[in-house]
């Protein structure tokens, strides 16, 4: 028979909750999004309150990885605009040393 302490009870149930509100995390974003596409103020209301939902973690781990996991995840936009403007930004600076008046400033 499995017979469970305090902490590893509380250690489970921890665990349950955050999948819980994981879960109804993504129920409730995915609601928002297929009913009230156009209605941006549901969906800011429905983050807010799904982030209040994980933070009641104690210890916030849970907060603080989905916040690095999405800091990690707006990187990658960057990163594509960076590499597909590269060529661009080295033709015009090879134009610029060769001669640098014949590039016009914007005022």
């Amino acid at each position: 028979m499995l017979q469970l302490n305090s902490t590893q009870l509380n250690s489970n149930l921890n665990s349950f909750k955050i999948f819980a509100s994981f879960f109804d995390a993504v129920k409730n974003r995915l609601h928002c999004i297929s009913l009230n596409a156009r209605n941006y103020l549901n969906y800011a209301f429905s983050y807010a309150f799904n982030f209040e939902i994980i933070s009641r973690d104690k210890n916030l781990k849970s907060v603080w990885a989905i916040a690095d996991t999405f800091n990690g995840l707006m990187a990658i936009p960057n990163l594509i605009g960076v590499i597909l403007l590269s060529p661009i930004v080295i033709t015009m600076v090879k134009k610029y040393i060769k001669n640098p008046t014949s590039v016009e400033l914007e005022n």
